[in-house]
């Protein structure tokens, strides 16, 4: 199984985070990435491409085990 890069990641967050707003949790995310990428997501490289999508205002982090994000709805 191949390595997933940040870029690659980042495009399938904004791909699996919902469109309504509502939350999902970190690692189901990052379980989500990882089957439609269908390669390895190395933690650290889940939370920067998480973090560099929180930075550009495109997602917020929430609460939970383990946290959660959600998409900025207009």
């Amino acid at each position: 199984m191949a390595k997933a890069t940040i870029a690659d990641i980042r495009k399938a967050i904004l791909k699996e985070v919902p469109r309504d707003g509502s939350t999902i949790g970190n690692i189901r995310l990052r379980e989500l990435v990882a089957e439609r990428l269908d390669a390895k997501v190395i933690e650290d490289d889940y939370f920067a491409a998480r973090d560099e999508l929180v930075d550009a205002g495109k997602l917020v982090k929430g609460q939970g085990r383990g946290g959660s994000v959600r998409r900025i709805v207009d």
